[in-house]
Protein backbone atom coordinates (compact mmCIF):
# COMPACT_ATOMS: atom_id res chain seq x y z
CA UNK A 1 0.00 0.00 0.00
CA UNK A 2 2.82 2.48 0.62
CA UNK A 3 4.23 1.60 -2.92
CA UNK A 4 0.86 2.45 -4.55
CA UNK A 5 0.74 6.03 -2.87
CA UNK A 6 4.79 6.75 -4.10
CA UNK A 7 3.06 5.64 -7.73
CA UNK A 8 -0.16 7.78 -7.17
CA UNK A 9 2.03 10.51 -6.50
CA UNK A 10 4.01 10.14 -9.35
CA UNK A 11 1.00 9.79 -11.45
CA UNK A 12 -0.70 12.85 -9.85
CA UNK A 13 3.20 14.55 -10.94
CA UNK A 14 3.39 13.30 -14.22
CA UNK A 15 -0.70 14.30 -14.93
CA UNK A 16 0.30 18.09 -13.77
CA UNK A 17 3.29 18.10 -16.32
CA UNK A 18 1.66 16.46 -19.24
CA UNK A 19 -0.72 19.40 -18.37
CA UNK A 20 1.33 22.04 -18.68
CA UNK A 21 3.32 20.95 -21.77
CA UNK A 22 -0.04 20.63 -23.40
CA UNK A 23 -1.11 24.07 -22.14
CA UNK A 24 1.86 25.27 -24.32
CA UNK A 25 0.88 23.91 -27.39
CA UNK A 26 -2.82 24.14 -27.28
CA UNK A 27 -4.11 26.99 -24.96
CA UNK A 28 -7.22 25.98 -24.82
CA UNK A 29 -6.78 22.85 -23.32
CA UNK A 30 -8.42 22.64 -19.32
CA UNK A 31 -6.81 21.32 -16.33
CA UNK A 32 -9.09 18.73 -14.48
CA UNK A 33 -8.75 19.45 -10.62
CA UNK A 34 -10.61 16.50 -9.76
CA UNK A 35 -8.37 13.83 -11.39
CA UNK A 36 -5.34 16.11 -9.84
CA UNK A 37 -6.41 16.03 -6.49
CA UNK A 38 -7.79 13.04 -6.37
CA UNK A 39 -4.54 11.20 -7.10
CA UNK A 40 -2.93 13.48 -4.62
CA UNK A 41 -5.24 13.09 -2.17
CA UNK A 42 -4.82 9.35 -2.46
CA UNK A 43 -1.14 8.84 -2.67
CA UNK A 44 -0.80 11.49 0.70
CA UNK A 45 -3.06 9.13 2.68
CA UNK A 46 -1.70 5.97 1.57
CA UNK A 47 1.46 7.08 1.88
CA UNK A 48 0.30 8.76 5.77
CA UNK A 49 -1.15 5.76 6.64
CA UNK A 50 1.44 3.42 5.72
CA UNK A 51 4.84 4.83 5.91
CA UNK A 52 6.91 2.03 7.66
CA UNK A 53 8.53 3.17 11.24
CA UNK A 54 11.99 3.86 11.68
CA UNK A 55 14.16 1.74 14.01
CA UNK A 56 13.43 3.63 17.33
CA UNK A 57 10.20 3.28 16.57
CA UNK A 58 10.39 -0.36 15.90
CA UNK A 59 12.56 -0.87 19.37
CA UNK A 60 9.80 1.16 21.42
CA UNK A 61 7.40 -0.88 20.10
CA UNK A 62 9.25 -4.23 20.99
CA UNK A 63 9.31 -2.83 24.51
CA UNK A 64 6.59 -1.59 24.92
CA UNK A 65 5.08 -5.23 23.51
CA UNK A 66 7.32 -7.35 26.26
CA UNK A 67 6.34 -4.82 28.59
CA UNK A 68 2.60 -5.43 27.96
CA UNK A 69 3.62 -9.13 28.58
CA UNK A 70 5.47 -8.59 31.43
CA UNK A 71 1.56 -6.62 32.56
CA UNK A 72 -0.19 -9.50 31.50
CA UNK A 73 2.09 -11.85 33.34
CA UNK A 74 2.06 -9.91 36.37
CA UNK A 75 -1.76 -9.94 35.98
CA UNK A 76 -2.09 -13.40 36.09
CA UNK A 77 -0.03 -13.85 39.02
CA UNK A 78 -2.38 -10.78 41.00
CA UNK A 79 -5.35 -12.40 40.18
CA UNK A 80 -3.76 -16.00 41.37
CA UNK A 81 -2.47 -13.84 44.54
CA UNK A 82 -6.16 -12.21 44.97
CA UNK A 83 -7.81 -15.84 44.73
CA UNK A 84 -5.38 -16.95 47.17
CA UNK A 85 -5.66 -13.91 49.54
CA UNK A 86 -9.59 -14.48 49.36
CA UNK A 87 -9.08 -18.10 50.18
CA UNK A 88 -7.15 -16.98 53.31
CA UNK A 89 -9.45 -14.53 54.54
CA UNK A 90 -12.28 -16.82 54.44
CA UNK A 91 -10.28 -19.26 56.49
CA UNK A 92 -9.60 -16.28 58.99
CA UNK A 93 -13.13 -15.39 58.77
CA UNK A 94 -13.87 -18.80 59.85
CA UNK A 95 -10.82 -19.19 62.84
CA UNK A 96 -12.51 -16.09 63.68
CA UNK A 97 -16.20 -17.08 63.94
CA UNK A 98 -14.76 -20.05 66.13
CA UNK A 99 -12.49 -17.84 68.18
CA UNK A 100 -15.57 -15.37 69.15
CA UNK A 101 -17.99 -18.81 69.84
CA UNK A 102 -14.82 -19.77 72.15
CA UNK A 103 -14.45 -16.61 74.10
CA UNK A 104 -18.25 -16.44 74.86
CA UNK A 105 -18.15 -20.02 75.86
CA UNK A 106 -14.98 -18.88 77.94
CA UNK A 107 -16.83 -15.76 79.45
CA UNK A 108 -19.49 -18.04 80.74
CA UNK A 109 -17.79 -20.21 82.00
CA UNK A 110 -15.69 -17.77 83.78
CA UNK A 111 -18.84 -16.20 85.36
CA UNK A 112 -19.87 -19.99 86.31
CA UNK A 113 -16.76 -20.00 88.44
CA UNK A 114 -17.01 -16.58 89.69
CA UNK A 115 -20.55 -17.12 91.27
CA UNK A 116 -19.25 -21.01 92.10
CA UNK A 117 -16.16 -19.05 94.07
CA UNK A 118 -18.60 -16.97 95.66
CA UNK A 119 -20.64 -19.57 97.12
CA UNK A 120 -17.70 -21.21 98.26
CA UNK A 121 -16.75 -18.21 100.27
CA UNK A 122 -19.88 -17.30 101.29
CA UNK A 123 -19.84 -21.31 102.31
CA UNK A 124 -16.65 -21.07 104.11
CA UNK A 125 -17.67 -17.70 105.88
CA UNK A 126 -20.54 -19.35 107.07
CA UNK A 127 -18.19 -22.41 108.65
CA UNK A 128 -16.37 -20.60 110.23
CA UNK A 129 -18.99 -19.15 112.06
CA UNK A 130 -20.70 -22.23 113.00
CA UNK A 131 -16.53 -23.44 114.23
CA UNK A 132 -16.57 -20.54 115.98
CA UNK A 133 -20.08 -21.47 117.86
CA UNK A 134 -18.91 -24.89 118.22
CA UNK A 135 -15.90 -23.71 119.98
CA UNK A 136 -17.99 -22.00 122.23
CA UNK A 137 -20.33 -24.66 122.94
CA UNK A 138 -17.32 -27.01 123.51
CA UNK A 139 -15.90 -24.20 125.79
CA UNK A 140 -19.26 -24.25 127.85
CA UNK A 141 -19.77 -27.65 127.57
CA UNK A 142 -16.12 -28.09 128.99
CA UNK A 143 -17.17 -25.96 131.71
CA UNK A 144 -20.37 -27.56 132.25
CA UNK A 145 -18.23 -30.97 132.78
CA UNK A 146 -15.54 -29.21 134.69
CA UNK A 147 -18.41 -28.12 137.59
CA UNK A 148 -20.09 -31.23 137.29
CA UNK A 149 -17.02 -32.96 137.90
CA UNK A 150 -16.41 -30.39 140.94
CA UNK A 151 -20.00 -31.23 141.71
CA UNK A 152 -19.14 -35.16 141.64
CA UNK A 153 -16.45 -35.05 143.60
CA UNK A 154 -17.80 -33.45 146.28
CA UNK A 155 -20.49 -35.88 146.40
CA UNK A 156 -17.95 -38.64 146.27
CA UNK A 157 -16.51 -36.51 149.51
CA UNK A 158 -19.41 -36.32 151.42
CA UNK A 159 -20.79 -40.20 151.01
CA UNK A 160 -17.55 -41.01 151.88
CA UNK A 161 -17.91 -39.27 154.76
CA UNK A 162 -21.17 -40.39 155.27
CA UNK A 163 -20.30 -43.94 154.95
CA UNK A 164 -17.31 -43.35 157.54
CA UNK A 165 -19.64 -43.36 160.32
CA UNK A 166 -21.83 -46.73 160.18
CA UNK A 167 -18.47 -48.28 159.56
CA UNK A 168 -17.32 -47.09 163.15
CA UNK A 169 -20.26 -47.71 164.79
CA UNK A 170 -20.46 -51.23 163.82
CA UNK A 171 -16.97 -51.97 164.73
CA UNK A 172 -17.68 -50.10 168.20
CA UNK A 173 -20.57 -52.33 168.33
CA UNK A 174 -18.49 -55.19 167.97
CA UNK A 175 -15.83 -54.17 170.19
CA UNK A 176 -18.91 -53.74 173.08
CA UNK A 177 -20.47 -56.91 172.01
CA UNK A 178 -17.30 -59.15 172.55
CA UNK A 179 -16.50 -57.65 175.39
CA UNK A 180 -19.84 -57.87 177.51
CA UNK A 181 -20.32 -61.52 176.39
CA UNK A 182 -19.67 -62.57 179.90
CA UNK A 183 -21.45 -60.25 182.20
CA UNK A 184 -24.45 -59.97 179.90
CA UNK A 185 -26.09 -63.12 178.52
CA UNK A 186 -29.15 -61.44 177.22
CA UNK A 187 -27.44 -58.79 175.84
CA UNK A 188 -25.55 -60.40 174.00
CA UNK A 189 -28.55 -62.62 172.12
CA UNK A 190 -30.39 -59.53 171.38
CA UNK A 191 -27.00 -58.44 170.04
CA UNK A 192 -26.26 -61.55 167.83
CA UNK A 193 -30.27 -61.51 166.54
CA UNK A 194 -29.31 -58.21 165.54
CA UNK A 195 -26.87 -58.76 164.04
CA UNK A 196 -28.15 -61.73 162.08
CA UNK A 197 -31.05 -59.31 161.16
CA UNK A 198 -28.16 -56.64 159.80
CA UNK A 199 -26.45 -59.65 158.37
CA UNK A 200 -29.25 -59.39 155.30
CA UNK A 201 -28.54 -56.10 154.54
CA UNK A 202 -25.26 -55.25 155.02
CA UNK A 203 -21.96 -56.72 156.76
CA UNK A 204 -18.97 -54.34 157.49
CA UNK A 205 -15.40 -56.26 158.38
CA UNK A 206 -12.15 -54.63 158.22
CA UNK A 207 -13.45 -51.13 156.85
CA UNK A 208 -15.69 -52.76 154.08
CA UNK A 209 -19.06 -52.86 153.39
CA UNK A 210 -21.25 -55.62 151.77
CA UNK A 211 -24.96 -55.69 150.32
CA UNK A 212 -25.94 -58.35 148.51
CA UNK A 213 -27.87 -56.30 145.37
CA UNK A 214 -28.28 -52.73 144.23
CA UNK A 215 -31.65 -52.40 145.86
CA UNK A 216 -30.08 -53.30 149.48
CA UNK A 217 -27.31 -50.59 148.53
CA UNK A 218 -29.60 -47.64 147.72
CA UNK A 219 -31.55 -47.84 150.67
CA UNK A 220 -28.50 -47.02 152.63
CA UNK A 221 -27.05 -45.14 149.04
CA UNK A 222 -29.22 -43.41 147.05
CA UNK A 223 -26.98 -41.96 144.86
CA UNK A 224 -24.52 -45.02 144.35
CA UNK A 225 -21.05 -45.50 145.33
CA UNK A 226 -18.08 -44.96 143.58
CA UNK A 227 -15.41 -47.38 143.13
CA UNK A 228 -12.88 -45.97 145.72
CA UNK A 229 -16.26 -46.53 148.75
CA UNK A 230 -15.83 -49.47 150.07
CA UNK A 231 -19.56 -50.79 149.62
CA UNK A 232 -18.05 -50.89 145.76
CA UNK A 233 -18.87 -54.35 143.91
CA UNK A 234 -17.26 -54.68 140.22
CA UNK A 235 -20.64 -56.97 139.96
CA UNK A 236 -23.10 -53.80 140.79
CA UNK A 237 -20.95 -51.62 138.38
CA UNK A 238 -22.63 -53.24 134.98
CA UNK A 239 -21.54 -49.82 132.40
CA UNK A 240 -17.97 -50.20 134.15
CA UNK A 241 -17.85 -46.52 134.38
CA UNK A 242 -16.47 -46.84 138.43
CA UNK A 243 -19.88 -46.04 139.89
CA UNK A 244 -22.28 -48.91 141.25
CA UNK A 245 -26.39 -48.51 141.31
CA UNK A 246 -26.32 -44.85 140.23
Amino acid sequence: MFDLGVLLLLVSFIYLAFHFINKIKNKERKFSNKIYFSLLIGSLTLLFMFTPPDDVSQEQLKTATVENEELKTENTELHTKNKEISSQVEALKKTNDKLTTDIETLTAEKENNEKAMADMKNQSTNFETEKETLHKQISELEEKNKSLEEKISSLESQLASKAAPPATASTNNTTSSSSNTSSNTSSNSSGSSGTTNTSNETTSSGGTEYFQNCTELRKTYPAGVPSSHPAYQKKMDRDKDGWACE
